[in-house]
């Protein structure tokens, strides 16, 4: 089969809004295929993608052979292009790109990129300089903490995706629970996407609590990053887990001079882990030390920022620029002089930078604001509430395309401050139905 647009690979279909990644690689004129991970749907990717097929997307041994036959079977010689918005797959991704001769970060970047542990030996932040550690069983975590003179530690699977299974631990009696919990992120992941990983966990220094902390997303074109956007993180939750309640762009506690070491050093720890092409989405503090503050990364992800703020951040560019538009022209060699006058407006200051932020409330995290919006502590699905995405001091009402969520109000042009206060308001508005006392989970709709 002769195809006239280019071809783009997707290894595995993506995160909560993958269908809108497939729909802007329609819209910029492209065939689309997703190599899916077997076991997985792909009843909902007839709707979205030109082709898909399962693979076995963790086995390394059969991962090359299972997407040839994929492409044959539709009449595929080779793609155009492979990319993935899925942080499980970047490896696989790195893996087709080798085979084919394609654009796409590179195997060991791909490993760096992805292993925790590996990624901060690359980084080598002076903070963790003796910091940090691979464990097998619960002692080593202990042993770990007790070196560190009653400071806080963080343990974490190596290989997961964004912040899942990554506790903190405050004292020796919440190792165990820790510990547990932890290891049972990772099988929840091998139930949910198949995944397979043998990295482990790994322990390490924590960054004091009352640092800031901001997300830097980069594009990098032939080993140039790009910073395209920082949003600031507010009201970090002070529990075992890592969430936030807000991201606000731009970032308001970074003096001019912070702003720039902050880009600077998100563009070394790039080049440290060695990236040439693609998205990165970093996370770091803002920690002080004796001759001031300067940021420390935590980790970044080839990928581009969350399902959620990746439209904040389009938004915040003034619409003219999308980061995933980037990677998917990147990755088919269609960049355009355009496209990166776009990337270096964005990292040179001269591109739109519209106040944007995102409030998002977890059920667990609520119980403190249930008088105020009307939800009780039964709840144990997400509640995510957008705020200045599009058009909606009206209140309007959107849908989110998992139940892992109750919905969504989206308001306009409202400082983070007055956009938390009326998400607390705004929710009550949410059509949600919920028999807590019928069943032992509340039926939910919305």
């Amino acid at each position: 089969m002769i195809h006239e647009k280019p071809l783009v690979l997707f290894m595995h279909s993506g995160g909560f809004w993958k269908r809108d990644c497939f729909t802007l690689a329609r819209d910029l004129g492209y065939y689309t295929i997703c190599a899916e991970a077997e076991g997985m749907n792909l009843s909902d990717l007839q709707e979205i993608a030109d082709y898909a097929f399962p693979v076995r997307l963790y086995d390394r041994d059969n991962l090359l052979s299972d997407v040839a036959a994929g492409l044959e079977k539709h009449g595929i010689e080779r793609p155009d292009g492979v990319v993935t918005f899925f942080e499980l797959a970047v490896e696989q991704t790195a893996c087709i790109a080798s085979h084919y001769g394609l654009t796409a970060i590179q195997g060991d970047a791909a490993h760096r990129a992805r292993n925790k542990f590996d990624m901060r030996t690359a980084i080598a932040d002076p903070f963790f300089s003796d910091g940090y550690e691979r464990v097998r069983d619960e002692q080593q975590v202990h042993d770990f903490f007790e070196r560190q003179d009653g400071q806080p530690i963080v343990l974490k699977p190596c290989d997961l995706g964004a912040s899942a299974g990554v506790i903190r631990i405050k004292s020796i009696d919440e190792i165990a629970g820790a510990w547990a919990e932890a290891n049972d992120a990772l099988r929840k992941f091998v139930g949910l996407y198949g995944y397979s990983t043998t990295n482990g966990l790994m322990v390490e220094r924590m960054m004091p609590m009352g640092s800031r902390e901001y997300n830097v997303d980069l594009f990098i074109s032939n080993g140039r990053p790009y910073v395209i956007g920082i949003a600031e993180k507010q009201g970090l939750y002070d529990g075992p887990s890592f969430r936030e309640n807000a991201y606000v762009f731009p970032p308001e506690s970074l003096s001019d001079d912070e702003h720039r070491a902050l880009e600077l050093e998100s563009r070394r720890a790039v080049a440290a882990v060695g990236v040439t092409s693609g998205a990165i989405h970093l996370e770091a503090k803002m920690i002080t030390e004796s001759d001031g503050r300067r940021p420390c990364v935590i980790e970044l992800g080839a990928r581009c920022a969350g399902d959620l703020e990746m439209p904040a951040l389009k938004r915040h560019r003034g619409g003219a620029g999308d980061l995933r538009a980037l990677v998917l022209k990147q990755a088919v060699d269609r960049l355009t002089a355009d496209d990166l006058e776009f990337a270096r407006a964005c990292d040179e200051g001269r591109a739109p930078s519209i106040p944007v932020s995102i409030c998002v409330k977890y059920a667990d995290y609520i119980g403190t604001l249930t008088a105020d919006i009307g939800i009780p502590d039964a709840v144990t699905k997400s509640c995510c509430v957008v705020d200045s995405l599009f058009e909606a001091e009206k209140g309007h009402h959107i849908e989110l395309p998992e139940n892992d969520y109750l919905g969504a109000v989206i308001c306009e042009g409202q400082t983070p401050t007055d956009a938390l206060r009326n998400v607390n308001a705004a929710i009550t508005q949410i059509p949600v139905m919920m028999k807590v006392a019928e069943r032992e989970e509340p039926a939910l709709t919305s």
